[in-house]
């Protein structure tokens, strides 16, 4: 087994491998859920859609039909990786308020910069060749205003804009501010994250907001991670079963998506709706399972996650290009470049994700982590943080 660090005045390692894997994961599964983009004539999706009609339905069937879901992964990682290397430092008066922000600003502003400008390029050619915007149509100064300074989603929009699926980026950046105070103040523990959860996930069935939402899996993935510590140090037998529930709640989920549908089978009784909302809301059990189960295995087997770095690496790439992309393949069928359906055919299917991969991963290398580095100069701090 390999030496481990735990919070009990110790930590894990600096960087786990099959996190970053399972984020890149996570972002294909978005990308996958958002092909349906193409299906829309007019900014609204045609009534006779079917997700199910999608090509390569049959093996991806899983990603179009939940993908969109993996955002609450997203938020439930957040939350993990921030208790997990972050707050210590911040409580301690390692790292403050300005060395935070210039870590974040560098590693999310400069894409997404480069993004919001590309997709306002974009939309302006696409409404000139079919008289109307791409998916997203609040496309005005305000909303720029809003996506500029990366506050699109704290309650002032008016609807989806721009590069729309940046408003879970811009959810986390309200989330961080509140961690960055909780971690101050010296709290933030596992019963105070599991608090904060439950809080957030009762405001978020009253208010239906993005913010509520993300928070409420933000500080679920907090006291993920200290569930995983203290499992680990404690009682480090437990392996077996935490695979066993892996297995069984992952093969559920299959099941119901791929054999049969569960759900009428099981509403037809009290107790069956309970077990299938279990499987039908995965983000509140099945997500930190699946964390947990991630980390035990890399911390604890030779399995070798780093192969597959690249894809983590290439995370926020993938998700911030991933709609430019899309815009840019419909100016093509506009102009007869490619076939008008392009979207029905496999092989388009396999090129567009070929392109955004190689793209995301020469960004990533090429602009991101350079333009991080330059940033950090400019503000004089570590290059080697996250």
């Amino acid at each position: 087994m390999k030496k481990l660090f735990y919070d009990s005045g110790r930590q894990l390692p600096t960087r786990l491998f099959s996190l970053d894997v399972s984020r890149g994961v996570a972002a294909l599964a978005v990308v996958f859920y958002h092909w349906q983009h193409f299906y829309y004539v007019d900014n609204i999706r045609p009534a006779n859609f079917s997700k199910t009609a999608q090509p390569l339905a049959d093996l991806f069937k899983i990603f179009y039909l939940k993908g969109h879901m993996a955002v609450e992964y997203f938020f439930l990682l957040s939350g993990f990786v921030f208790f997990w290397l972050y707050r210590e430092p911040i409580r301690k008066g390692i790292i403050s308020f300005s060395s935070f922000f210039a870590y974040r600003f560098s590693r999310l502003y400069p894409l997404h910069f480069v993004t919001l400008f590309s997709v306002m390029g974009l939309q302006y050619i696409h409404t000139c060749l079919s008289s109307a915007p791409f998916i997203y149509i609040k496309n005005d100064l305000y909303h720029f205003i809003l996506n500029l300074f990366f506050v699109s989603s704290w309650g002032g929009a008016r609807g989806a804009s721009f590069n729309a699926p940046v408003w879970s980026v811009s959810v986390e950046i309200l989330l961080y501010l509140i961690f960055f105070y909780i971690a101050l103040i010296k709290m933030g523990n596992g019963t105070f994250c599991s608090l904060l959860f439950f809080l957030f996930l009762v405001l978020s069935q009253v208010y239906r907001s993005k913010v509520f939402e993300g928070g409420a899996m933000f500080f679920l993935g907090g006291a993920t991670f200290y569930l995983t510590t203290f499992l680990l140090a404690n009682y480090f037998h437990f392996r077996k079963y935490l695979y066993l529930c892996f297995i069984v709640y992952w093969g559920g989920v299959f099941v119901n998506i791929y054999v049969m549908n569960l759900h009428s089978y099981f509403y037809s009784h009290t107790i069956g709706k309970i077990i299938y909302q279990t499987f039908i809301y995965p983000e509140y059990l099945l997500f930190p399972i699946t964390l947990i189960t991630l980390v035990v295995i890399e911390v604890s087997t030779s399995v070798n996650f780093r192969l597959l770095a690249w894809l983590g690496d290439s995370t926020y790439s993938l998700y911030l290009l991933h709609f430019p992309l899309q815009i840019l393949f419909v100016i093509m069928a506009s102009l007869s470049v490619i076939p008008i359906e392009f979207y029905l055919n496999v092989q388009f299917l396999g090129g567009y994700f070929l392109i955004l991969m190689v793209l995301s991963y020469v960004t990533f290398y090429y602009f991101e982590r350079p333009a991080k580095r330059i940033c950090r100069d400019w503000f004089r701090i570590n290059n080697s943080a996250v």
